[in-house]
């Protein structure tokens, strides 16, 4: 009992309750930044088979087949089909861009596939989304044009000598 009365004692059993929190604490903290380096990379997999799927589905293939062959009208001369259609890829590569920006997703990862397709839809685009932003405003496809720059920055770093041909927005309208 004396043992337990002795100031000493006191100081020595919270000498020694440091150390144990100590060394539960620390491979506690290296298991936990470990857990949570695989749930970031979990939510980054499942944003990107999102955007796979939004980039890949046979519908935005089609709709990107058709804007690259065969959409010449002018901005505001579309018809209802073709309208759906644009609005459609502008919407989709504007949430893609915001994915991008907000972090979401792996911008390196996504560009490394997929830089082409954003750099000559936006080609193709964007007269469309020029005579959109004087009809409704100019922050209309901000986050699909900023995934455009993005992505010409990540192809100039990455294929210097293989710049992908961007579809010239002055092609001939009907």
């Amino acid at each position: 009992m004396n043992f337990l009365c002795d100031p000493s004692s006191w100081e020595m059993l919270s000498s020694i309750a440091t150390v144990l929190g100590l060394i539960i604490l620390v491979p506690a903290t290296f298991v936990a930044l470990g857990q949570l380096k695989e749930m970031t990379k979990a939510r980054h997999l499942e944003a990107m088979l999102h955007v796979y799927d939004m980039i890949g589905s046979i519908e935005a293939r089609r709709h990107r087949w058709f804007i690259y062959t065969e959409l010449r009208s002018k901005p505001e001369n579309l018809t209802d089909e073709e309208r759906e259609i644009v609005e459609n890829m502008i919407a989709t590569f504007d949430r893609i861009g915001r994915l991008v920006e907000s972090g979401l997703i792996p911008k390196d990862e996504l560009l490394q596939g997929h830089s082409a397709i954003f750099l000559k839809t936006w080609g193709k685009l964007e007269p469309y989304i020029n005579y959109q932003r004087r009809v409704i405003g100019k922050r209309h496809a901000q986050n699909f044009e900023t995934l455009v720059k993005i992505s010409r920055d990540y192809d100039r770093r990455h294929y210097p000598e293989d710049i992908p041909t961007i579809i010239e927005s002055s092609t001939k309208h009907k």
